[in-house]
């Protein structure tokens, strides 16, 4: 078995109650055991699970980027030549935090929409929502 994590704590990291979590995870079979269950067995019926957590350290390290010298440039910059870096950047971060917010969106809705699939009394609507967590995962996995 591999890093377990809470029922409860992933709940609140896809935005769905713990008691949706626990139906996808009792309809895709996956076992738990005192509120806890197996990581990669949460993410696959749910597949943005760790979507947040890497925009989250993405922009993490844009932040500690910002006052590094740019390869190339003087690292004896004025103040007003540092500012001006440090306001730009901050203006490309806002934007990558936009598209990443939008793309968040899309993704939890989809993966909610899934999940929805997944404790479907249809045994062919649920496999199919299962294989395409799947393929979310692998997606996620990949970028």
């Amino acid at each position: 078995m591999g890093q377990n994590i809470s029922i409860s704590k992933a709940a609140r990291v896809l935005g769905i109650k713990p008691s949706e979590l626990s139906k996808r995870l009792l309809a895709a079979g996956v076992d738990t055991f005192e509120g806890e269950a197996d990581f990669e067995k949460i993410k696959c019926v749910a597949p943005n699970l760790t979507v947040a957590d890497i925009a989250q350290e993405r922009q993490r390290l844009i932040r500690e980027n910002t006052l590094k010298p740019i390869a190339g440039q003087d690292s004896g910059a004025s103040v007003q030549e540092l500012s001006d870096r440090v306001q730009r950047l901050t203006s490309d971060l806002a934007v990558e935090a936009q598209l990443t917010e939008n793309y968040l969106q899309i993704i939890k809705e989809m993966a909610d929409r899934l999940g929805g699939l997944q404790i479907s009394e249809d045994g062919e609507r649920r496999e199919m929502a299962f294989e395409l967590c799947e393929w979310l995962r692998g997606k996620v996995i990949e970028n």
